[in-house]
């Protein structure tokens, strides 16, 4: 597996926080995805505590499903960063997020000009 170049604390101290004892990967695909309630909660923290704490926003993404392609992706912020992950979805098997960590990487926004003719 490859290792991401992210600085991982932030991620490492929400599963912390979280109380989690799923993978690193759960976490990840949870913020990701957009979907706060996949990543299961353990204790006092909840996601509204996340998106007050780390600034977490959701931002775009395709994130798989029926009738959908099979790469997937999310962009989402944390801490005044901008993230995006990469995952699969197979209609025989769902969502499969094993190595999400090592597509973690930071992102930045840049505009660009698209002509249209219609």
């Amino acid at each position: 597996m490859a290792r991401t170049k992210v600085d991982m604390s932030v991620f490492e101290e929400i599963q912390t926080v979280a109380g989690t004892s799923d993978g690193m990967a759960t976490v990840i695909y949870g913020l990701a995805g957009g979907d706060l309630d996949f990543i299961p909660w353990k204790g006092e923290f909840s996601s509204d505590d996340l998106k007050a704490k780390y600034g977490y926003e959701w931002i775009e993404g395709d994130t798989g499903g029926e009738g959908q392609g099979e790469a997937c992706y999310g962009i989402f912020k944390l801490q005044d960063k901008i993230y995006k992950a990469e995952w699969s979805y197979y209609s025989y098997n769902g969502c499969e997020y094993d190595d999400i960590e090592s597509t973690l990487k930071e992102v930045k926004p840049i505009e660009k000009m698209v002509t249209v003719y219609v």
